[in-house]
């Protein structure tokens, strides 16, 4: 969202649940309202209330009144419950631009992020939801950047995840975080301890032993050293660690050549992967001084 809209909102302003189809968005939703003590209102069962069933909506008068409807329904929905409430949206509120505004001068809209091949998975198994006619992969490509553009926050799901307690607290803390109620730290120790991981991957497949945490206090992670640093790979990576870490915080690092890292880019690289670290409620990120200007200000 715009820096006016996040400067000028409450700690108690609506959050908006945004993120693909089956990717846990009403699961998460109701989860951190329950937390909360808010409402949670599901805008496609709302539209089901106030228009009837989508697909027979779509089938009579196609796809841009429907989108235009449900556009209209989010600022109903926006206007009516300013507070307390967490809104969870359609997998392709983000499909026009009309829709994407509203979204972007909201603050906060949380993305939940789901590998692409469990939600391919989940919406197979599942025969109560319309065939969209594309690819679940394909329309996923689509709206990724989207998702990105309108969203101020990101929950992320770890690969095959089945224990929903894990996201639900990654999402409560980062909630706290972002809204500025997060409980207060910990009273400092004499020592503490950090552990480094320099692995090019983490695998759902292979998980560490839990063993290699024992007496640590914070878990880095080294970006830098990662064998793919696309936004999508760092996600996996960081619910994974995560999980595997007990929930640890983490400390999130890029670090360049200059450094005694593997980084070699341009600055606005080094912003954008830093991004992805602070968008995902990453405890501490280790920034360069010698980087630091406006474009890092801005950042944080």
């Amino acid at each position: 969202c715009s820096s006016a809209a996040a400067a000028g909102a409450s700690a108690d302003a609506s959050i908006v649940m945004v993120g693909m189809r089956g990717a846990g968005k009403t699961h998460l939703g109701e989860s951190a309202a329950r937390a909360l003590g808010w409402e949670c209102v599901d805008l496609d069962h709302l539209y089901v209330e106030r228009h009837g069933a989508i697909m027979t909506a779509v089938e009579q008068h196609g796809w841009p009144v429907f989108r235009e409807r449900e556009a209209a329904l989010l600022v109903d929905v926006l206007r009516s419950r300013p507070q307390r409430t967490v809104i969870a949206t359609g997998g392709g509120i983000v499909e026009t631009a009309a829709a994407r505004a509203i979204l972007a001068a909201h603050w906060p809209v949380v993305q939940a992020f789901k590998p692409i091949e469990d939600i391919e998975a989940y919406l197979s198994s599942d025969g109560s939801r319309p065939d969209l006619g594309t690819p679940p992969r394909e329309v996923y490509a689509r709206r990724a950047p989207w998702y990105d553009e309108v969203s101020d926050v990101d929950v992320l799901i770890a690969p095959r995840e089945s224990d929903w307690g894990a996201p639900q607290a990654q999402l409560a803390a980062l909630l706290g975080r972002v809204r500025g109620t997060a409980a207060a730290a910990a009273a400092a120790r004499p020592y503490s301890f950090f552990l480094s991981l320099t692995l090019p991957e983490l695998s759902a497949d292979r998980p560490l032993p839990a063993a290699i945490f024992e007496g640590s206090d914070v878990v880095e992670m080294r970006v830098d050293l990662l064998a793919d640093t696309s936004t999508d790979a760092i996600r996996r990576y960081l619910a994974l660690l995560r999980k595997q870490s007990g929930g640890r915080p983490v400390l999130y690092t890029v670090r360049s050549v200059g450094e005694g890292g593997r980084f070699g880019g341009s600055t606005d690289e080094y912003l954008r992967l830093n991004e992805v670290g602070l968008r995902a409620g990453c405890e501490m990120l280790d920034l360069e001084a010698a980087r630091d200007g406006p474009p890092m200000r801005d950042m944080i």
